[in-house]
């Protein structure tokens, strides 16, 4: 009697078991068609019927899908423009109150100020490359847009680098006394020879190999393109060699500024810089002349310049704090106007990540004419972060002179804001 139980049993699961397995074969779900969704691979026609009720508005899905298809391509051709063109902005404004206070007055007033830059770089591979910058500011409203810099690069024989056009080139390791901002331009020369280079149509090319980088500019003056009358004496040459000798950057340097005469006005410069125990030691000579079949004679040179530097950060812990110093001696030759010697300093300190939320800096510079006893020295205060993409900028700026101490204070307090886009 057990027997004949246990066969009926295996034989009740058998049953269970083929029919399960032809449902399964009547009735496929495992298929799925492009949108994701399941489908059937073969139904009978009463399953057929009620899925199709269920999925009445199967043509309104091909149509999303074709949609979506479209913008997939889309999505494509905006990622291969993006790839090629990059578009990019930098704004910064100003707006606040400010005074000025004289011996025997005091002039308040508000303060406004906003410059933008908007840059364009088209990169269609991997040899070339094109830049072009706008430049607004409220100051210049009433003048058409300026193209700040409208040049190209180029990678010639995967060696050579080549760059065209109108842009600004900096030369140097000087931190400071790259500013003509501070000192009057009778006794100050910049210590960066192609500041002016923005007045310029030039030329750079460098070619780097292991031992250092040689860079040959020729450049035009854009007053001489525009009048057309271009020829091989309107052009001016500068030269730089760059390499390492004994754990020192050195960089020769020199410039012409007459094309057609070598001995007219040429720059020779040197500059050696090293880093010793964490602090960026640096030094720079520079030599112009007006004639070089004069050089025995004094009237042979314009001027002759020394400038030594030192600068370090201190980022491993907070706050983060540091300096830069610079001192700057110039002999020149005299004139009614010019004194013979110059001796001039400059200081740039400043702290920062302070507070509970890291986000108070204070920065002080001061420029110094050591023999016109004459200077200016500039504190600011600077809280970050309590405004949307804005500083809150405080600032007091003191000017003197040997024979008026107090010539000038100017004080600001101003929301500044600094957004990249």
């Amino acid at each position: 009697m057990k027997r004949v139980f246990v066969f009926l049993v295996v034989l009740a699961l058998c049953t269970f078991v083929f029919a399960e397995e032809e449902a399964v074969n009547d009735t496929d779900i495992s298929v799925v068609d492009d949108t994701g969704d399941v489908s059937l691979s073969e139904t009978s026609e009463e399953e057929y019927d009620e899925f199709d009720e269920l999925f009445a508005d199967a043509q309104d899905l091909e149509e999303a899908v074709v949609v979506e298809e479209k913008k997939t391509v889309t999505q494509t051709v905006v990622q291969a423009i993006s790839n090629t063109i990059n578009l990019k902005g930098h704004l910064t404004a100003d707006l606040g109150l400010a005074g000025v206070i004289t011996e025997n007055d005091f002039d308040p007033s508000g303060y406004l100020n906003m410059e933008n830059y908007f840059y364009i770089d088209v990169r269609p591979n991997n040899v070339f490359q094109f830049h072009t910058s706008i430049y607004s500011n409220i100051k210049s409203l009433s003048t058409p847009l300026t193209f700040e810099t409208f040049y190209f690069d180029y990678l010639f024989l995967k060696s050579i680098f080549i760059s065209a056009g109108k842009k600004g080139i900096s030369w140097g390791n000087t931190r400071l006394f790259n500013d003509d901002d501070y000192y009057t331009k009778g006794s100050y020369h910049n210590t960066n020879i192609m500041s002016d280079s923005g007045a310029f149509i030039v030329c750079q090319i460098r070619y780097p190999w292991s031992t250092g980088t040689l860079s040959f500019i020729p450049m035009c003056p854009l007053y001489v393109i525009s009048s057309g009358a271009i020829g091989y004496r309107s052009f001016q040459y500068a030269i730089s060699y760059e390499t390492v000798l004994f754990h020192s950057n050195v960089n020769f340097f020199g410039r012409l500024y007459d094309g057609h005469k070598y001995y007219a006005d040429p720059l020779l410069g040197l500059e050696i810089k090293r880093t010793l125990f964490g602090f960026d030691c640096y030094g720079q000579g520079i030599v112009r002349m007006n004639d070089v079949t004069q050089c025995t004679n004094t009237s042979g040179y314009n001027y002759v310049m020394g400038t030594v530097g030192i600068y370090r950060l201190w980022d491993g812990f907070d706050p983060n704090f540091g300096f830069n110093v610079e001192y700057q001696i110039t002999r020149q030759h005299a004139s009614d106007n010019t004194p013979p010697w110059v001796h001039l300093i400059a200081f740039e300190g400043g702290i920062k990540r302070l507070g509970k939320s890291k986000n108070h800096k204070i920065g002080v510079t001061w420029h110094h004419n050591i023999l016109d006893v004459a200077g200016q020295v500039e504190l600011a205060y600077i809280i970050s972060g309590i405004f949307p993409y804005a500083n809150w900028t405080n600032g007091v700026k003191y000017f003197y002179e040997k024979a008026d101490p107090l010539k000038q204070i100017q004080i600001a307090t101003t929301i500044s804001l600094d957004l990249g886009y």
